[in-house]
């Protein structure tokens, strides 16, 4: 058992070798203790893992608030929608949650086709943040909301960009039967009514929004009336000059947002009540 110096004093955690095809034998759960026990890790880095699902993520930023580096693989023959990202990522809109977080790698870990613009504007949102991306042998590097196609990963030589090509894991299944497809047409014109000309009033209700969002993934439910009229502290406090959001950025991060809480099980419209106002 690991005394109270050693615990305080780790800074790093590397586990996994990316190159073995059986992978790492650990769970959300052994994540979960792991970063519980050795709240100031730095860097978490876990490699060629096999029984990941989605919340060793979230517990390695709740528990460990100087984070500054993740990194999550997944061996390639247990690669599935499985082992996958969640609406969790809106907790990063907040920038001063895990305040050091400047780098984060996902191998082998799902996230719709259809949201990742919402990792672009993360890296808006932390100008610091870097990120890499790789699902299905297309890796990609995003910062300063721009993706850059990586060759390391890939198995072909086109440089397209992977964003806007079809995603055949849209409508995966696992082993299980779990469909991981949100099933949700867009209705641009719902979204309209919270979208301003002020770019700094729409970072604002982003921002809202994203608290809305995390605590619904937190409860595991919709919120209620006095829940969604929380006003998630002085919003203006996390809101700095450069922050702001056009018009169609902002039309596309509600689709976004809608995408998400669809992908997660939340109804985001219930009879009388409309979570995003």
């Amino acid at each position: 058992m690991a005394g109270p110096d050693v615990k305080n004093s780790l800074r790093a955690l590397i586990a996994g070798d990316a190159s073995r095809a059986n992978g790492i034998d650990i769970t959300d759960a052994g994540v979960e203790r792991l970063v519980k026990a050795y709240p100031n890790l730095a860097v978490v880095k876990l490699q060629g893992t096999r029984n990941l699902r989605k919340k060793a993520f979230p517990a390695i930023l709740r528990n460990c608030a100087s984070i500054e580096a993740v990194t999550i693989t997944v061996a390639k023959s247990h690669v599935s929608p499985k082992t996958r990202l969640t609406s969790f990522l809106d907790w990063l809109m907040d920038k001063e949650f895990v305040q050091n977080l400047r780098y984060l790698e996902f191998r082998g870990v799902y996230y719709s086709n259809t949201h990742r613009n919402f990792l672009d504007f993360l890296t808006k949102r932390r100008p610091a943040l870097e990120i890499v991306f790789e699902w299905e042998g297309r890796v990609g590097l995003i910062r300063d909301m721009e993706q850059v196609p990586l060759s390391l990963g890939s198995d072909s030589n086109d440089d397209d960009d992977w964003e806007d090509e079809s995603d055949e894991s849209e409508d995966a299944e696992s082993d299980d039967g779990e469909s991981y497809d949100d099933g949700f047409m867009d209705d641009e014109s719902e979204d309209d009514h919270l979208i301003s000309d002020d770019p700094m009033e729409n970072a604002r209700t982003l921002h809202r929004l994203g608290g809305q969002s995390a605590m619904r993934d937190m409860l595991g439910r919709d919120l209620y009336d006095f829940e969604m009229a929380s006003d998630y502290g002085d919003i203006d406090d996390h809101v700095e000059e450069g922050d702001g959001v056009s018009r169609r950025d902002m039309k596309n991060m509600l689709k976004l947002h809608r995408r998400l809480d669809r992908m997660m099980g939340m109804s985001p419209q219930r009879e009388g009540n409309d979570p995003y106002m």
